[in-house]
């Protein structure tokens, strides 16, 4: 029921009741499950700007994107070129991006923070739902 729980969190306020209410039940949090807690959190945000699933290799992380991903492809090319050092972008069947970080993440929150950078980048590039005609 615990994994179950954590793995519904969606914000910072709620993995921090997830943590005080394991301190209250079993005492001082493990690291692990503090890391689990934060995992939750990325996929949680990873998944508000339509990223399927996140790798990460030495230097670098791969970011596989939804298939329909929001994504205005008229900023798309401004967006790589102010980038160019960090993200580089593959389409194709299964559209992902490279994202190299100018500092190595060395623990999960480190590769949380990271993440965010990238996740905040990318919204630049998220299709404005109002410059849609809603009308049929």
């Amino acid at each position: 029921d615990l994994y179950k729980k954590i793995s519904l969190i969606l914000t910072d306020e709620e993995a921090d009741d997830m943590a005080l209410e394991l301190e209250d039940r079993f005492g001082e949090v493990p690291k692990v499950t503090e890391n689990l807690i934060t995992v939750a959190l990325i996929k949680a945000r990873a998944h508000t700007v339509y990223i399927t699933d996140i790798s990460q290799s030495r230097e670098s992380f791969k970011i596989n994107m939804y298939r329909n991903a929001k994504i205005d492809t008229y900023k798309v090319h401004d967006f790589l070129r102010r980038h160019a050092s960090l993200i580089r972008f593959f389409p194709g069947e299964r559209p992902y991006f490279t994202y190299t970080p100018e500092k190595e993440p060395k623990n999960v929150q480190e590769i949380k923070e990271v993440l965010s950078d990238f996740f905040a980048m990318l919204e630049e590039i998220m299709e404005d739902p109002s410059r849609h005609d809603q009308t049929l």
